[in-house]
């Protein structure tokens, strides 16, 4: 839910929606929508692309919506497997830092047994290695601690960057799967009834027979009517042209190389550290247990 949100709110154009505000903000949208009227007009009704933004979209547009809708179900079906295998090796991760967590306990609780020698005197080889395990103890849960942050920080920004990038081929996906289903319109039709209405018309007025005059004015008003409807849909056209061009460009294109070069950067800045300071660890430990007895 709050990845989905923030993919609308983060959305270059969607976020310019006065209702996204409304909801995000009003305590009862319920109530909000009782007292305020919602039109329901598409956006093509009332913005328009002017010249200049009709200009930017290629020509071959189509061909590039096929390229893309050709690359996505193997896009979402690898992302998919890289979202598992993630998460797996997350996951191992974690049961290993808390196998490390029981350890330190475990070897703590052997600590305690032998803090006195068997023999009851001072023994230096006993107390020696007494203290040697309680080094082991004190860096194995320095090392669980260190890798439980680590899993976490995993788990809340590299899985999640993971899951974010599979999701926006999924909302790809959907976005040309609406835009096949939605992008419909009758200008191919209108364009043919209007000239045969044309052909009508002016058969009535070469043979100027009785009443012609209200025919040709119906049929003119038809034609009218056509066209106007032509000339919106063909705005529409337009307008969804821009829109799918947009999310091309814009919206997926930027996101799906920005985001997954901050996920890889961060990802290799973040485990080179987490490895140095395990590192650390494991060479303190190394120098600690160096002056363990023998005998």
């Amino acid at each position: 839910m709050a990845r989905a949100l923030n993919s609308l709110v983060n959305h270059p154009i969607i976020k310019e929606d006065g209702l996204l505000a409304v909801f995000l903000t009003e305590p009862s949208f319920e109530l909000w929508r009782k007292n305020n009227a919602i039109t329901l007009d598409e956006e093509s009704a009332s913005k328009k692309i002017d010249r200049l933004e009709e200009m930017t979209i290629p020509s071959d547009l189509e061909e590039k919506v096929a390229v893309v809708r050709a690359r996505l179900n193997p896009l979402i079906e690898q992302w998919q497997r890289i979202c598992i295998l993630a998460e797996r090796i997350i996951r191992r991760r974690e049961a290993a830092a808390s196998d490390l967590a029981r350890l330190t306990n475990t070897l703590r609780a052997v600590v305690e047994v032998n803090e006195r020698c068997w023999r009851g005197d001072e023994c230096e080889l006993s107390n020696g290695v007494r203290l040697g395990l309680e080094q082991v103890a004190l860096h194995t849960q320095r090392d669980s601690e260190m890798s439980e942050a680590r899993i976490q920080a995993l788990l809340n920004t590299t899985l999640e960057a993971l899951k974010s990038q599979r999701d926006l081929y999924l909302s790809t996906k959907d976005l040309l799967i609406r835009h096949t289903r939605l992008s419909v319109d009758q200008v191919d039709k209108l364009k043919k009834r209007v000239e045969i209405t044309s052909v009508k018309l002016d058969g009535i007025r070469a043979a100027l027979k009785e009443g012609w005059q209200d025919e040709a004015d119906r049929l003119t008003s038809l034609i009218e009517k056509d066209q106007a409807t032509i000339a919106a849909q063909l705005t529409r056209r337009i307008f969804v042209r821009a829109c799918i061009w947009h999310e091309l460009r814009v919206v997926l294109h930027n996101r799906e190389n920005t985001l997954l070069t901050q996920t890889v950067q961060s990802f290799a800045h973040d485990e080179r550290i987490f490895t140095e300071s395990v590192l650390r660890n494991w060479a303190s430990l190394s120098e600690a247990v160096e002056s363990m007895p023998y005998e």
